[in-house]
């Protein structure tokens, strides 16, 4: 399959603070993986707190923001 054209797929995972959602990642990879997609998880949380000039709507201290430690 070295070479072969397939359609990029975007998956999103999102959840309650505190909620466990390793568990739905990695059951999406090796689903994935067995009709031989590779995937990368990006913690969109992370990305967007190293933007320049982004910051947090409701300000320091929010209580959304605590999950993201």
């Amino acid at each position: 399959m070295a070479g072969e054209h397939r359609p990029e797929l975007v998956i999103c995972v999102i959840g309650a603070l505190g909620t466990d959602t390793d568990c739905v990642c990695g059951a999406i990879a090796k689903a994935l993986a067995r009709v031989k997609y590779s995937s990368e998880i990006i913690d969109l949380g992370a990305v967007l707190s190293e933007v320049t000039g982004l910051g947090t709507p409701a300000g320091e201290g929010a209580e959304y923001s605590h999950g993201n430690k």
